[in-house]
C-alpha cells in the first residue's frame, strides 16, 4: 500500500498555463492548506523553476500532483507538456514523488463534464476558494487565469480520491 492512503498526506498540485500557473497545497483530500496563482512572464521557464522550488521548498509535500499530458482528455500544447516534464524532473531530483493524473480521470473522480462544474465541485469540497470563482465562461471568451486554481485542486482531489494506484507515475 502506498504512503499516499494515509489521510493527511501532504501534496502539492500545479496546472501551468500560458501566464503562470495555479496552485493548491492538500492535506489529504478535505484540508486546503494554500492556494493561488503565480503570473510568469511568457519567456522566463527558469523563473518556472525558481517558483516551483519555492513552493516545495515552504510546504515539503510528499508528493507532486501534475497533468498526465499523454492521458485521455489531455489538450496541451508542445511548450507546456514540456514544462509539465521539466517539472517532474525537477520535483523527482529534490525527493519529491511525482504522480501524474489524467484530465479524464479527474472529470470521472469528481463527476465533472465541464470545467465548470469541475470548479463546482471543487468549491463544494472547499468553500474558502468561493471568492476565486471565475464566472462560466462563454464560447467567445478565454479562460479566466483563476481557473488555475481550481484546475490544481482538482487533480489533488482526484488523486485522493482514486487512492494509492498503479496507474500514477
Amino acid at each position: 500500500m502506498s504512503s499516499f492512503s494515509h489521510p493527511r498526506t501532504r501534496v502539492l498540485a500545479i496546472d501551468p498555463c500560458t501566464q503562470g500557473f495555479g496552485f493548491a497545497v492538500l492535506e489529504g483530500s478535505d484540508r486546503l492548506i494554500d492556494w493561488g496563482l503565480k503570473y510568469i512572464p511568457r519567456r522566463a521557464p527558469s523563473e518556472y523553476r525558481r517558483q516551483i522550488m519555492t513552493l516545495i521548498e515552504h510546504y515539503q509535500p510528499e508528493g507532486l500532483i501534475l497533468e498526465d499530458c499523454a492521458g485521455p482528455g489531455s489538450r496541451r500544447c508542445r511548450r507546456i507538456r514540456h514544462l509539465i516534464a521539466q517539472l517532474a524532473t525537477l520535483a523527482a531530483a529534490q525527493g519529491v514523488v511525482v504522480y501524474t493524473v489524467a484530465p479524464a480521470q479527474v472529470r470521472h473522480a469528481l463527476a465533472a463534464r465541464t470545467k465548470h462544474h469541475l470548479a463546482l465541485a471543487v468549491v463544494r469540497q472547499f468553500p474558502e476558494l468561493l471568492p476565486r470563482f471565475p464566472p462560466r465562461r462563454k464560447v467567445y471568451m478565454s479562460e479566466d487565469p483563476r481557473m488555475n486554481i481550481f484546475d490544481a485542486a482538482a487533480l489533488a482531489l482526484a488523486f485522493f480520491r482514486a487512492g494509492p494506484d498503479p496507474r500514477y507515475t
